[in-house]
């Protein structure tokens, strides 16, 4: 029997911290579809390992150090299985461990989504998402993960990219660390807006204005100053206007 998971339901608590997972975990694959495999070095970050030690680098290319168990969707939103994962934001690699605990990584193009497994009925659902289109002139965003705190045809969308800073030290050499940009934006029929912050006046600049909307607001005090209040909002806003979404998590 399959359960239905309303993602709006998963986003009321504020984030947790991630749960290590030690044993790879792996569900069957959805029918009709696979999961292409390439099996590669430890990172798999190929211009990092030319150039750099990844040992010489402080701080992780990962959204997450931490190994988690996740849901894999692919394009259509069909479910592969659940895995053991990480996703790189440096190379923007989906990384993940195989029955006999390898660590491999996915073909660019294979799998849309990902939505870890919450830890405990508190912690909401964490999502990353890649094939948006309207980022980036050359359309180099198509296969970057961005974190989604919801879905729908208006989405809010946090873009993370990490990237390798060498400074001096107090010392004679170099030393190099990743750091990373973030940037809020608002998602919608192809088109990325950039919010400059949180703000009600930001956001409600960015979508068509209704009054029912703004009354939504005023009776939940909504101040739309986090990611979580506005994912709360949209989702009151995507299905008002008859976009709803479910994921099948079987």
């Amino acid at each position: 029997m399959r359960v239905y998971f309303l993602i709006s339901l998963m986003l009321l608590a504020a984030v947790a911290k991630a749960q290590v997972v030690f044993d790879p975990v792996i569900a069957g694959n959805s029918p009709g579809g696979s999961i292409i495999m390439t099996q590669i070095n430890i990172y798999g970050t190929d211009k990092l390992g030319r150039a750099i030690n990844l040992s010489d680098v402080r701080g992780t290319p990962f959204s997450d150090s931490a190994w988690r168990v996740a849901w894999l969707f692919d394009f259509n939103d069909k479910l592969f299985g659940k895995f053991t994962v990480k996703i790189n934001l440096y190379n923007n690699n989906l990384h993940y461990l195989n029955k006999m605990g390898e660590e491999l990584v996915a073909d660019k193009g294979q799998i849309k989504r990902v939505v870890f497994v919450p830890k405990d009925s508190t912690e909401p659902l964490q999502m990353f998402q890649c094939g948006f289109k309207g980022f980036d002139k050359d359309e180099s965003s198509l296969f970057h993960y961005m974190q989604t705190y919801n879905i729908g045809e208006v989405q809010l969308v946090k873009r993370t990219t990490k990237y390798i800073d060498t400074y001096d030290s107090l010392v004679i050499y170099k030393l190099n660390r990743f750091r990373k940009k973030e940037s809020y934006y608002l998602y919608q029929n192809g088109i990325a807006t950039q919010l400059p912050r949180l703000t009600r006046s930001h956001i409600m600049e960015s979508i068509p204005a209704e009054s029912s909307a703004e009354a939504w607001l005023e009776k939940q005090q909504n101040k739309l100053k986090t990611p979580q209040e506005v994912a709360l909002f949209l989702d009151y806003y995507n299905s008002k206007r008859g976009n709803k979404i479910r994921l099948v998590f079987d």
